[in-house]
C-alpha cells in the first residue's frame, strides 16, 4: 500500500515537473518572438520610411532626415529618397546638406524636373543662384553614362554602316555617305556633355556655415573670402594635409579645409548610426507604426507633399 502511494507521489511530482518546464519553455519561446519581432520591425524599411514621413508632416524635420538617412543605408539609394532627404534637410534650414541631396538624386535621375526645380528653387531663396551657360544645361539633361550610351549606340550603327558598304559595294549603296556623316556626328557630339557631367561627379557641396578659401594650406592664411554653405566648388586635384586646392562658382580658387565640404558622389560617406534612429523611435511613440511604401516628396515650388514609390534595392555605389 506504501508501494503504491509512494509511486503516486512520484508521478505527480513528474507530472507537475514537466509541466513547469513546458510553461517555462513556452515563455521563453514567446518572448524571444517578441523580442526578434520589436528588432526586426525597429530596423524594417518600411515602418521607417512611414515613421520618417509622420515626423516630416509634423515638423519634426531633423528627424525625419535620420529616418530616411537610415532607410538609405538600409535598402540602398534611389532618386526619390535623397530628394525626400533634401526636402528634410531644406525644411530645417540645413542649407548645404540639402543641396547636397538635391545634387546626389539628380546624379541618378538627372532629368527629373521636380527635382531640378526644388533645388533651383532652393539655391534662389538661399541666395546661391547662378544663371548656367547654355552648354552646361544642355549637358545637364542627361548624365554621363546616357550621353556616352548615345555616343556608342551611334559608333557600333557607323561600324555597321561601313561593314554593309564594304560587302555589298559603294555603288548599291548612294546614301552611305549621308548615313557615315550622321552617325558620326552623333558618336562625336555627345561626347562634349558626357565631359561636362563625369566633371561634375568630382564636385562638392560646402556644408560648413563658416568656410573660407584661403591663399596657402594653412589655418593662419589670409583668406581670399568666404564661401556660402551650399555653395559648389570643383576640386582642382591638389592636397596639402587637410587643405584642398579648389575652385568655387565665382572662378575664385583657393585652399580649403577639407571637413568643410562633402563630395556629390561620395553617397556612402558618414555611415548612419541605427542606435540613434531606433532611440528616436523610442522617445516618439506618438509618431504612427505604420507600414506603407510611399515616401513624400516635398516640391518646393508648389508647398505641398506629392507621394512617390521607392523599390527595394540593393547597396549601390555612385
Amino acid at each position: 500500500m506504501k508501494n503504491r502511494i509512494t509511486e503516486c507521489r512520484h508521478r505527480g511530482l513528474s507530472l507537475r515537473a514537466v509541466i513547469s518546464l513546458f510553461l517555462l519553455g513556452a515563455s521563453m519561446l514567446l518572448t524571444f518572438s517578441a523580442v526578434a519581432d520589436q528588432k526586426k520591425q525597429d530596423g524594417d524599411p518600411e515602418t521607417l520610411v512611414a515613421q520618417a514621413n509622420a515626423a516630416y508632416l509634423k515638423g519634426r524635420y531633423e528627424q525625419a532626415a535620420t529616418l530616411y538617412t537610415a532607410v538609405v543605408h538600409e535598402i540602398g539609394i534611389s532618386a526619390e529618397l535623397l530628394g525626400n532627404l533634401a526636402d528634410s534637410y531644406a525644411a530645417a534650414g540645413q542649407i548645404g546638406l540639402a543641396v547636397l541631396n538635391y545634387e546626389r538624386a539628380l546624379l541618378l535621375a538627372p532629368s527629373n524636373a521636380d527635382l531640378r526645380a526644388s533645388l533651383a528653387q532652393l539655391r534662389k531663396n538661399a541666395g546661391l543662384f547662378r544663371a548656367k551657360s547654355l552648354p552646361e544645361q544642355l549637358a545637364e539633361l542627361l548624365g554621363a553614362d546616357q550621353w556616352l550610351l548615345i555616343s556608342g549606340t551611334a559608333f557600333v550603327l557607323l561600324a555597321l554602316t561601313v561593314l554593309v558598304v564594304g560587302v555589298i559595294g559603294r555603288k548599291r549603296c548612294p546614301w552611305a555617305r549621308q548615313l557615315n556623316f550622321l552617325f558620326l556626328t552623333a558618336t562625336l557630339l555627345p561626347l562634349p556633355p558626357a565631359l561636362l557631367r563625369y566633371q561634375a561627379w568630382q564636385d562638392g557641396v560646402i556644408t560648413a556655415p563658416d568656410a573660407r578659401l584661403l591663399i596657402s594650406p594653412f589655418a593662419e592664411a589670409e583668406a581670399v573670402g568666404s564661401v556660402k554653405t551650399g555653395s559648389i566648388i570643383h576640386p582642382l586635384h591638389k592636397e596639402h594635409g587637410d587643405y584642398l586646392l579648389v575652385r568655387d562658382e565665382d572662378r575664385r580658387s583657393g585652399w580649403i579645409a577639407q571637413t568643410s565640404f562633402q563630395r556629390i558622389a561620395n553617397i556612402e560617406q558618414g555611415r548612419h548610426n541605427f542606435a540613434q534612429t531606433t532611440e528616436i523611435q523610442k522617445t516618439q511613440p506618438d509618431l504612427p507604426n505604420v507600414r506603407s511604401e510611399s515616401i513624400l516628396h516635398f516640391n518646393a515650388l508648389e508647398q505641398s507633399p506629392v507621394p512617390r514609390k521607392i523599390q527595394h534595392q540593393n547597396k549601390e555605389k555612385i
